[in-house]
């Protein structure tokens, strides 16, 4: 993958957030400003929360305010139906691409990233849900891998890291369905090379997340309101 997951910068901040408490709360601030080493490892802490702050605030994760700091990026509707929408457009244009040039391995590795996905469970454990969302990134990165367009690879990767902030903030709220027979018919059309059908099929899988996600949304701001 060319990106890394963005929850792994968040565990960058919350390891190395730590560390830096441990480590001023422990310290005077005379061993601070006379201890070289000390000082360095510290400031070395803090420039790596930075970073991942600067890089979560760039994929849009994070927002920053002038003299407030970083702060959790809002969340709407009407913006993620701005990112289904784009996330339809260049899926869309990667998977008929991807059909046209029917490139082997590119179905093989397919199939594959389908059969592992349909052996994982949500709902078990936390840690079976984290396998499960790992395998449900591979299958969709799958989907688009063959378009041999790196840009739209890499477009691809960032709008649904972006989507799966969404998804996973109403991920207990939201109601069931057959996802694995949505993935299957659509892995079917691409290996059939029907790509019409392919686009409908992935239009109407993107629809189906978008509309339980958004309702969830809505019965939450209703209840605030309330």
């Amino acid at each position: 993958m060319s990106q890394r997951d963005p929850g792994v910068y968040l565990e960058d901040i919350e390891h190395y957030a730590g560390l830096a408490i441990r480590f001023t709360t422990a310290l005077s601030l005379e061993q601070y400003l006379t201890d070289d080493k000390t000082r360095a490892a510290v400031e070395r802490v803090l420039e790596v929360c930075r970073e991942a702050l600067n890089r979560l605030l760039v994929e849009g994760f994070v927002s920053l305010e002038e003299q407030k700091g970083f702060r959790v990026a809002p969340v709407s509707a009407a913006d993620l139906s701005e990112l289904v929408k784009a996330r339809i457009w260049i899926d869309g244009i990667a998977i008929t691409e991807s059909i046209k040039r029917n490139a082997t391995d590119w179905e093989e590795n397919l199939i594959l990233a389908l059969h592992r996905l349909s052996k994982s469970r949500r709902g078990g454990s936390s840690q079976a849900d984290m396998e499960w969302e790992k395998l449900h990134r591979a299958f969709h990165l799958a989907l688009i891998s063959g378009c041999g367009s790196r840009w739209i690879i890499r477009i691809s990767e960032r709008l649904f890291d972006a989507h799966e902030r969404y998804r996973l903030l109403t991920a207990h709220e939201l109601s069931e369905r057959d996802e694995l027979a949505e993935h299957r018919a659509i892995v079917e059309a691409c290996t059939r090379g029907e790509g019409e059908r392919a686009m409908k099929l992935l239009e109407h899988h993107y629809g189906q997340t978008f509309d339980r996600i958004a309702g969830s949304m809505a019965a939450k701001a209703s209840l605030t309101k309330e």
